[in-house]
């Protein structure tokens, strides 16, 4: 009856089951121990087993093929599969407390097999649930950056993932848009279309801000002045930002009189600030 602690933990009354091992000197000897483990420990594993209930179990070691899991103290086994939805490295997970969900047991054998993905699964399933009844297209969501590609970044809705594509990250066309923001860090985004079968959001943070084109006829009519940014360099040409989002191009031919280039780059750097007409 004594614990890991060294405490009793039953007192005077208490029910226990108990094995009859034999009589010595009249008296009936008993034990509550079954293959080394407290039968009542054993018990509560059992019902957690049959209720499908989750139970508290510390991951102690990285073995082959997966974890030793201590059930208070009792061993048990979690495939490497069944510790996450997505396995991390080992060193993330022992020592750390997680709930379990108890997906076979041998009893006669002791033989316990545990998984914590299975409890992730039916959680982010409800979550899921939760939010097709929320998200809706044209809404503004706070999202989490989960990665940062070429393409575009993946963000946490809080249950499901989410996809910014480049295109839609900013109004600025010049370098990786993605290169400004970093894993971890909150976004509001706009949602532009869902597919609940693939389990896809496809959102945009462009779609949230003004756009720029908007007034930009009024703002730089035909044969207005500007000071702008060179930001590209081409064969046929240069790019140059006028402000955020809007950028002009400025044709090999109109970039210097009275010489012929074959590149811009003979007479123009990237970052030069110039002034040009609108035409």
């Amino acid at each position: 009856f004594i614990n890991e602690d060294g405490i009793i933990g039953v007192k005077e009354g208490d029910d226990v089951d108990a094995f009859f091992v034999s009589v010595r000197d009249g008296l009936r000897h008993f034990t509550t121990l079954y293959r080394g483990y407290p039968l009542m420990k054993l018990n509560t594993i059992e019902n957690a087993f049959q209720s499908r209930e989750p139970i508290k179990g510390e991951v102690k070691n990285s073995i082959k093929g997966g974890f030793e899991i201590s059930l208070d103290g009792i061993k048990a086994f979690c495939p490497a599969s069944q510790i996450a939805l997505k396995k991390e490295n080992d060193e993330n997970y022992l020592g750390k407390t997680f709930y379990f969900k108890i997906i076979d047991l041998k009893k006669d054998s002791v033989n316990i097999v545990v998984s914590r993905r299975a409890l992730l699964e039916e959680e982010r399933q409800k979550q899921l649930e939760e939010l097709r009844l929320t998200l809706n297209i044209g809404m503004d969501i706070k999202a989490k950056v989960l990665s940062v590609q070429k393409f575009g970044m993946f963000v946490d809705l809080g249950g499901v993932n989410g996809f910014i594509p480049s295109s839609e990250i900013s109004w600025d066309k010049v370098g990786r848009k993605a290169d400004n923001y970093s894993v971890g860090q909150e976004v509001i985004a706009r949602i532009m279309a869902i597919d609940w079968e693939k389990e896809q959001v496809t959102l945009s943070i462009k779609a949230t801000e003004p756009d720029p084109w908007t007034d930009a006829e009024n703002k730089y009519p035909v044969g207005s002045r500007i000071t702008g940014t060179i930001v590209r360099l081409e064969a046929y040409g240069v790019f140059v930002n006028i402000e955020y989002g809007i950028d002009g191009l400025i044709h090999i031919s109109n970039i210097i009189s009275g010489r012929k280039i074959n590149h811009p780059k003979e007479v123009l750097d990237i970052g030069q600030r110039i002034e040009a007409y609108i035409l």
